[in-house]
C-alpha cells in the first residue's frame, strides 16, 4: 500500500488526546484497543492494524500499524518497565528489531501509567533511549479513586 498524506506528528497529536481513567485492571491489552480505537475514529478503519507481523525470523508483532506498515506504535505499561531491567531490556529489542525490519524512524513507543512517576529515572532514560530510534509519547493513566 502507497504511502499516505498522514504524518507521524499527526499520530503523536491524536495519541496525546487520549485521556485513559483506570477502570478495573489495567492491562497492555486495554491500552492498546484504547489507542486503536482512538486512531480509527481519527483516521478510518482501514489504516489501523492491532498485532501487525513483522516479516523476519522471529514473527514478532507490533501492536499497532498504521497504514500497511508505514508507521508502527508499540503499547507498554509503565509499571510493567518499572518492575525489572530484563522487561525494559526486551523492549528496546523489540523497538530496535521494528526500527530495522519495518518503520525505521515511523515508531512509537508509548508507555502509559501514572502521571506521578512521569519523571522517573528508569522512564526518562526508556525515553531517551527510545527517541534515538523512533518517537515516545507518555499516555498517563488516571485512577478516579485516588
Amino acid at each position: 500500500m502507497g504511502q499516505s498524506e498522514t504524518t507521524i506528528n499527526d499520530i503523536i497529536i491524536e495519541l496525546e488526546k487520549i485521556v485513559f481513567e483506570a477502570q478495573g485492571k489495567i492491562t497492555e491489552k486495554k491500552i492498546e484497543n484504547a489507542i486503536a480505537e482512538k486512531l480509527r475514529d481519527s483516521f478510518g478503519t482501514r489504516k489501523i492494524h492491532q498485532q501487525y507481523h513483522i516479516a523476519g525470523f522471529w514473527g514478532l508483532k507490533i501492536d499497532i500499524d498504521f497504514n500497511d506498515g508505514e508507521f508502527g506504535i508499540e503499547v507498554k505499561l509503565l509499571e510493567e518497565l518499572l518492575k525489572n531491567a530484563t522487561t525494559a531490556q526486551r523492549l528496546m529489542g523489540q523497538l530496535l528489531y521494528y526500527n530495522r525490519r519495518q518503520y525505521g524512524e515511523d515508531l512509537i513507543l508509548v508507555v502509559a501509567g501514572d502521571p506521578k512517576l512521569e519523571e522517573d529515572a528508569a522512564l526518562c532514560e526508556i525515553q531517551k533511549m527510545s527517541e534515538e530510534i523512533g518517537r515516545f509519547v507518555f499516555l498517563p493513566i488516571y485512577n478516579p479513586e485516588t
